[in-house]
């Protein structure tokens, strides 16, 4: 049994040995010359292109709702001059719509008169 066990080592390390000087041997080509292409460092800006495809989110999207129901008469304009639509880019204050009062200034009228 320790002969056998002994044996087995041995052949082990064998291969072992000759699997690494093959591995070796294809890596290095003998008599093959090293040829290094050196060039002296230089200050100077860095034109970096980024090519890439997928699609671009948003860091955050809002949904927005009116407290009041009613028609929109007219969209707003985003900050180029058209008209408000999906996916728009827009500011702070920017009027989105503006929705129809017809049925509200009747109902404050007929407050007033009522006063």
């Amino acid at each position: 049994m320790r002969r056998t066990f002994r044996i087995a080592w041995l052949v082990l390390i064998v291969v072992v040995a000759v699997g690494g000087t093959i591995v070796w041997g294809l890596g290095h080509k003998h008599g093959a010359e090293m040829t290094l292409r050196t060039v002296l460092v230089q200050r100077r800006d860095l034109m970096a292109t980024i090519s890439a495809t997928g699609t671009v989110e948003p860091e955050e999207v809002v949904d927005i709702g009116a407290q009041v129901a009613g028609q929109i008469n007219t969209f707003g304009k985003d900050k180029n001059g058209k008209s408000i639509d999906w996916r728009s880019a827009v500011e702070q204050g920017t009027v989105l719509a503006q929705i129809d009062d017809a049925l509200y200034r009747a109902d404050v009228e007929a407050a007033k008169a009522q006063l």
